[in-house]
């Protein structure tokens, strides 16, 4: 009797720990709870052997997981957001304001003296003369920013006297276009604002810069065909496009300026019937 009773009780605990066995192993995962009440955030234990495709380990590339570790595509997760998802943001346009792109279409050299800058060559303005209003998209000869400090605010740029000083300068300082030829001037759409100054005892102007102000401009860009003949002037050529810059822009403007026959046709003469 006594023999059966402890036989019983043996089975009875070893049933107990074979139950309990079977109902604790069970591990933990993480889901989404829908409701009213319940916060995005909100998780319940699910098994983790694996997952049950909802994105809660790794998420997916649309980032349609919980955003545990890769967002849920905008950011708005627990995770690093490092998934692809539709949040990437697209790189700003790169390089200047302003491209103008000058064309020889002509057989001849055109040629641009530069020593007063490119201001003296490419003019800008709004409205049309006499009340044109002109900005200086490029910095004058001899000058220098009024952040600049010292002396160097005033530069001291010396001038040649002789003849031969004087055409050494100037070929020095010119860009020549062979015929079929381009070159490019950038532009970062900044104004050249001139103000007065004094440096080390030397008064002088200095510039500051500043966005171009809001409005619609036109271009003018002038360069030099030089005669080879005896007794031919060199004539300068100018080609103008108007109303084409405008300010504020979404993006870089590009302008193409063709250079081609200096001297227009002349239109023929009518026959007398």
């Amino acid at each position: 009797m006594r023999t059966n009773r402890i036989a019983s009780t043996l089975f009875a605990t070893t049933l107990l720990f074979a139950f309990a066995a079977c109902g604790g192993g069970q591990s933990q995962k993480t889901e989404k709870l829908e409701g009213d009440d319940l916060d995005e955030t909100t998780t319940k234990p699910v098994d983790s052997a694996g997952g049950d495709g909802d994105g809660s380990a790794a998420g997916t590339d649309e980032g349609e997981g919980d955003g545990s570790a890769a967002g849920d595509g905008d950011g708005s997760g627990d995770g690093d957001g490092s998934g692809d998802g539709s949040g990437s943001m697209t790189p700003p346009p790169t390089g200047p304001a302003v491209t103008i792109k000058i064309k020889n279409t002509w057989t001849q050299d055109l040629e641009f003296n530069l020593t007063q800058g490119w201001g003296s060559r490419i003019l800008m303005f709004s409205g049309k003369p006499p009340k044109a209003v002109s900005i200086l998209p490029f910095a004058r000869a001899c000058t220098a920013s009024c952040d600049v400090e010292g002396k160097d605010r005033c530069p001291v740029c010396k001038k040649p006297t002789s003849l031969g000083q004087i055409r050494k300068a100037q070929k020095a300082a010119t860009t020549t276009v062979k015929p079929g030829q381009e070159i490019v001037v950038p532009w970062d759409g900044q104004v050249h604002k001139y103000e007065k100054t004094k440096a080390k005892g030397r008064k002088c102007n200095c510039h500051r810069l500043e966005p171009a102000p809001e409005e619609t401009y036109t271009i003018r860009v002038c360069g030099l065909r030089l005669s080879k003949k005896h007794r031919k002037h060199s004539k300068l050529q100018c080609v103008t496009l108007e109303n084409v810059l405008t300010f504020p822009n979404a993006g870089p403007q590009v302008f193409q300026f063709d250079f081609g026959n200096p001297v227009p046709p002349k239109p023929k003469k009518k026959k007398n019937p």
